[in-house]
């Protein structure tokens, strides 16, 4: 069986042409997934340069990509296709983020569209505790009958006004009333 050149050919332009589109640009990198530590930079990569090489790099208020929950913070073009985002504060504690590139990346550019089909989503970690300190102390001045105190580290600051609610502690399986100090 002879197999006609033609539709070879034809047959390779329809499986390479659609990957040859140089009017949209597409994210190929981020360090914005999964956890995040709260204060860092964030760093996007594009498959194709969307800066002149030649223009400074400086910080830019220019919301390049948009944060949900809001985000205040710069952003600088580190090489002509990757960008550096800082944050004006630490990200918020325990919270889920979307990011959305938005079509001022394409104002230096040549390139017309953005390829949106990849979701930028991150955290920071959740709230936890890191460490404890437990010793025996004196129920009360002047007290023989010691008693148990914990000392809770979280990973965040934490107002002890909200925590009373959140906790238990609980003694052969029982329920015990506690104090926070």
């Amino acid at each position: 069986m002879r197999v006609n050149p033609n539709l070879i050919f034809l047959a390779f332009i329809l499986f390479f042409l659609p990957g040859c589109n140089r009017s949209s640009v597409k994210l190929i990198y981020t360090n914005a997934k999964g956890e995040i530590e709260p204060v860092q930079n964030l760093v996007f990569t594009f498959d194709k340069p969307l800066r002149n090489d030649s223009l400074p790099a400086s910080w830019d208020s220019t919301e390049y990509i948009r944060f949900t929950p809001e985000v205040k913070g710069r952003f600088r073009w580190e090489k002509p296709d990757q960008l550096i985002f800082s944050p004006a504060t630490a990200f918020m504690p325990a919270t889920e983020y979307e990011a959305e590139l938005q079509s001022e990346l394409l104002n230096s550019s040549e390139i017309k569209t953005i390829d949106h089909s990849s979701k930028i989503s991150f955290h920071t970690p959740e709230l936890r505790i890191e460490n404890n300190l437990g010793r025996w102390v004196p129920e009360s001045a002047g007290s023989s009958k010691p008693v148990p105190e914990i000392d809770l580290f979280f990973n965040y600051d934490v107002d002890a006004s909200n925590l009373k609610d959140k906790l238990t502690v609980s003694i052969d399986g029982k329920t015990s009333p506690f104090q926070l100090r």
